[in-house]
């Protein structure tokens, strides 16, 4: 039967593509497992956007966002073409020193360089007017002070985990502001430029990435 020879084949055929898919999905996998542990790791200061229900799992979604100090300028080359962003070390972790169109001019502001974006907003501080002095010979009011928060675009915008992982995780982030425990994104940037993900570090505890 011809038909059934046919029908036969087309399934082989479906399964022999199955396995083919499987073998190379498992390639890619040890590949960029390969790759992220191969990089060199950064602390980048992050906070929390509500985590997503997947039909494979759960996340918590993540933001890559560093307040500066108050004062302080946005970094250079944030606006227009951005393909690079320069990180230097600032203290325990990394933060955005600029951005620039090539890699060789990202390093010229930081001494590692990842691929990727980064906006800068700029806010106004209320100036602190202390007591009110009146009179002649009264100061005037002191200039109101910036303060840059800087989002950083690599790539990176949430950690899978199972669903109540996800969510002490989401909890702990929210519990994370100015008072509370400091949040980061362990990530390994790549010889490529490229930024992976390991983990997240909430509080000095380290939650390791494990779906791969």
């Amino acid at each position: 039967d011809h038909a059934g020879l046919l029908a036969l084949g087309e399934v082989h055929v479906l399964e022999a593509d199955a396995h083919g898919r499987v073998e190379v999905e498992r390639v890619l996998v040890v590949r960029e497992d390969r790759a992220r542990a191969a990089g060199q790791e950064v602390r980048l200061a992050m906070e929390a956007v509500d985590p997503r229900s997947l039909l494979s799992g759960h996340y918590a979604a993540l933001r890559l966002t560093e307040t500066g100090a108050e004062g302080a300028a946005c970094p250079p080359g944030l606006t227009g073409a951005v393909e690079w962003i320069a990180l230097s070390p600032r203290g325990d972790h990394h933060s955005v020193a600029g951005g620039a169109t090539t890699r060789e001019a990202a390093l010229a502001l930081g001494p590692l360089a990842v691929r990727g974006s980064a906006y800068c907003n700029d806010f106004t501080l209320p100036p602190d007017r202390g007591p009110v002095a009146t009179g002649p010979e009264a100061e005037p009011p002191p200039a109101p002070e910036s303060q840059p928060v800087v989002t950083l675009d690599i790539g990176i915008d949430r950690f899978y985990a199972d669903q109540d992982e996800a969510l002490a995780i989401e909890t702990a982030l929210r519990d994370a502001g100015r008072d509370g425990p400091e949040a980061f994104a362990i990530v390994s940037v790549g010889a490529d430029g490229r930024a992976r993900l390991k983990g997240v570090e909430i509080g000095g505890q380290r939650t390791e990435l494990t779906w791969f």
